[in-house]
């Protein structure tokens, strides 16, 4: 059971959430409590009433469920290039100058917090992805189908509010490496 636990994946995300905030306990603020978590469970909430009324969902499970697969496999893709990443910075690292000492640590922790977002996110496009599944099956009793569609748009929601935070922490990354290639291109240079 150990090679499937994924729950340290959960936690790990949940720590760098808190560590986001600069703070010294690493919590996870009020803010980002209801970004993250409870604006999902609230949305959860809507589309269970959306649906009981109004029957609103069932269109909505077949693009989502394409979305969701789209995103994964490009989620996938940049693990791999966050991999690569970390080799390059390694051969900087042997080169490096004071500038490169400043830069290096943070560069390293922005590429493992990223990478540790990027797991989280697929993990809940494979438990969105799972809940999708079981949802179609035209057996299913009306009040479990409802909770299971609510529950794959509330994970989507969740999913892409931490695409967003991998966006943000993507671009920041890629300006310090891009400072730091710059500067390994110009002593190279001279």
């Amino acid at each position: 059971m150990e090679k499937i636990n994924v729950l340290q994946i959960f936690e790990q995300n949940r720590q760098i959430l808190g560590k986001d905030l600069q703070s010294v306990d690493n919590k996870i603020s009020m803010k980002d409590e209801a970004i993250f978590y409870i604006s999902p469970l609230l949305c959860w909430l809507v589309l269970i009433y959306l649906q009981v009324h109004w029957g609103v969902l069932k269109s909505v499970l077949t693009p989502l469920v394409a979305i969701l697969s789209i995103f994964s496999s490009m989620l996938f893709s940049f693990q791999v290039m966050i991999c690569d990443q970390i080799f390059k910075v390694a051969e900087i690292r042997e080169t490096r100058t004071d500038r490169d000492s400043e830069l290096i640590p943070i560069i390293c922790e922005l590429l493992k917090d990223t990478y540790v977002n990027i797991s989280y996110c697929i993990l809940i496009a494979l438990c969105a992805l799972l809940l999708a599944l079981v949802a179609s099956i035209d057996y299913l009793q009306h009040p479990f189908k409802i909770l299971l569609l609510s529950t794959t748009i509330a994970l989507f929601l969740h999913f892409v509010l931490f695409l967003l935070m991998i966006i943000k922490r993507s671009q920041k990354l890629i300006g310090k490496i891009t400072s730091l290639r710059i500067d390994a291109y110009r002593r190279e240079s001279s």
